[in-house]
């Protein structure tokens, strides 16, 4: 009877061993995979951030915040005719403690490029985010009748930018067309201090739109 209670004791310790073993094997393998998923997801994260899209005919060109590569892109896109006009969204710069605001910048610019007078359009609000400019855009959507929009930004903050002027602006196509010539090369973002800090700034942005405004990425 003592022998068969212990070899009964040892099969179940055995049995509880092997269980714990594969439990942890599994939870490895798991483990790895996620990892791996992650370090993909990562590498590729460029994919899920820049949504530039071949531009199309459009009613305006929007160009975001202020930022001479944005402006060269989006006279560009003008000159090649893709809208009659380019808006300029008026970011503020009290922050900053200059007086001025951002179209008192970006609209001289526009116009060195070749862009004409009668071709500017200035949201009627200073902005302070993405959300703001959508905002100040959507009043320009209601007043001039656009329905379609080219907005033109950084290759990482399009996704956001799309999302956000989807969100606001549901009644209006909106496609983003992402600088040519940024600071960091989108396909290749881990290589560069900027690209690295784009990225980062994207995700968390994304989050925090997701969960102070509900707009989903």
């Amino acid at each position: 009877m003592l022998h068969i209670h212990w070899e009964n004791q040892h099969s179940a310790r055995y049995l509880v061993l092997r269980v714990r073993r594969g439990g942890c094997l599994v939870l490895a393998a798991l483990l790895c995979v996620n990892c791996l998923a992650l370090a993909l997801f990562t590498l590729r994260i460029d994919r899920f951030l820049n949504v530039d899209a071949p531009p199309a005919p459009a009613d305006a060109i929007v160009v975001l915040a202020s930022n001479p590569k944005r402006i060269r892109h989006a006279v560009a896109l003008y000159a090649q005719g893709y809208a009659p006009v380019v808006a300029f969204t008026d970011a503020t710069y009290k922050d900053a403690g200059l007086a001025c605001s951002s179209a008192l910048l970006d609209v001289p610019a526009a116009q060195a490029l070749g862009l004409p007078a009668e071709s500017v359009v200035i949201t009627g609000d200073e902005v302070a985010s993405t959300y703001d400019e959508a905002v100040a855009v959507r009043a320009l959507v209601a007043e001039h009748g656009w329905q379609r929009l080219i907005v033109v930004t950084d290759p990482f903050h399009t996704r956001r930018a799309v999302a956000t002027f989807r969100a606001l602006i549901p009644t209006v196509t909106v496609t983003a067309s992402a600088t040519p010539d940024g600071d960091y090369d989108p396909r290749h973002w881990w290589r560069s201090e900027e690209g690295v800090m784009a990225a980062i700034t994207e995700v968390g942005k994304l989050a925090y739109y997701w969960i102070a405004y509900g707009i989903a990425p």
